[in-house]
Formats: structure tokens, sequence, C-alpha cells
């Protein structure tokens, strides 16, 4: 776990605690896109209302989170396919942005 994720877990753990999530699991999961090709989600939480989400942790960037042009298309390629909903998140003065990854039409289509 990078540092960013230990805060992530941190957090997590804090949203446990608070009743706010049920249960989480870092890298217990792991997607395949293709031949030699896979997703592995940082976390997998588990909601109160019993729905289970993918949490993909990045770092800061200027214009809100950073992440390699590879690790963007396994994202964008696990949430055309994955039955549950996919979050970016990232940390932003002392909280947690996120951003729900959800494919365009085309690309479901793909």
């Amino acid at each position: 776990m990078n540092a960013t994720e230990a805060k992530y877990a941190a957090f997590l753990a804090g949203e446990v605690a608070g009743g706010r999530v049920a249960a989480w699991w870092y890298q217990r999961m792991s997607w395949r896109l293709g031949p030699g090709t896979h997703y592995r989600p940082d976390f997998v939480v588990l909601r109160p209302d019993g729905l289970l989400e993918l949490h993909e942790v990045k770092a800061r960037a200027k214009s809100g989170f950073g992440a390699t042009e590879a690790s963007w298309a396994k994202v964008k390629t696990a949430a055309g396919e994955a039955p549950f909903p996919i979050r970016v998140v990232w940390p932003n003065k002392g909280a947690w942005e996120h951003r729900a990854i959800t494919p365009t039409a085309a690309e479901r289509a793909a």
C-alpha cells in the first residue's frame, strides 16, 4: 500500500466506525480485461445497503487526480464491464474527492 492508499484505508476505517461503510478490502479482486491485461482496484467497499463499489485511489494533480494513460484506460474498460460502480478518489485539502466512472454508450457497445 502506498502512502495515499494508507491514508484512504484510515479514512475507510473511520467510515466503518461511523456506520457509513459496512466493510472494505484492499486489492482483493482482479478483473481480467483481455489477454495478459488485468485491473485490480485498490479497494472493494461494501456500503451499509449491501452495494459493492470499487474505489481506485489516485494522487492529487492540478486538475483533480493524476493517472497514467494506461491506468485510466484500465479503469474505463473495467467500468464498462463491472456490475458495480467504480469511483476514483483522491485527496484534496484534508478531504477526499471522488468521481464516479461511467462509460459512454459507445464505450459500452465496444
